[in-house]
């Protein structure tokens, strides 16, 4: 991505397994990726319980609040919960790929660059807008002065 301006950025929600007593355990999601609607995040998971591709889940319940996101996942007795959240990065949109396109306007017309090239374009234009805005200046101080 960083060489020819294409590519894709994966990226992942935030869950932790907590133990609980009776060797039971669940999963906490605290963050999900960015465009992902939260409820059809959770429909998703409740279809694959309910279609039988996902065993190990007991219950799910949604505890957000204003605070953030908390999403709790109850796992049955014999699941594993390692395995249970590797299936819902898998299976859901807990994780997700971002299509990555370095696509910039130089010199009116669209060009694909590479990191190096962006950031050459951004600070020749800072050195524009620094030069042009220091010139004004000068020209509002000659005037003021006459």
């Amino acid at each position: 991505m960083y060489q020819d301006g294409r590519g894709s950025v994966t990226v992942k929600g935030k869950a932790r397994i907590e133990r609980l007593p009776g060797n039971r355990h669940r999963i906490i999601i605290y963050e999900i990726p960015y465009q992902v609607n939260k409820v059809e995040f959770i429909k998703r998971i409740a279809e694959l319980v309910r279609k039988g591709q996902e065993k190990g889940i007991s219950d799910l319940r949604d505890e957000s609040d204003r605070d953030g996101i908390r999403i709790i996942v109850e796992l049955k007795r014999e699941a594993d919960p390692e395995k249970v959240l590797k299936k819902l990065y898998r299976r859901t949109q807990l994780q997700k790929s971002i299509p990555v396109n370095f696509t910039v306007l130089v010199g009116k017309q669209p060009k694909t660059l590479d990191l190096k090239g962006i950031l050459w374009e951004f600070i020749k234009h800072r050195i524009e807008v620094i030069t042009r805005r220091t010139i004004y200046e000068l020209e509002k101080q000659k005037t003021d002065f006459t």
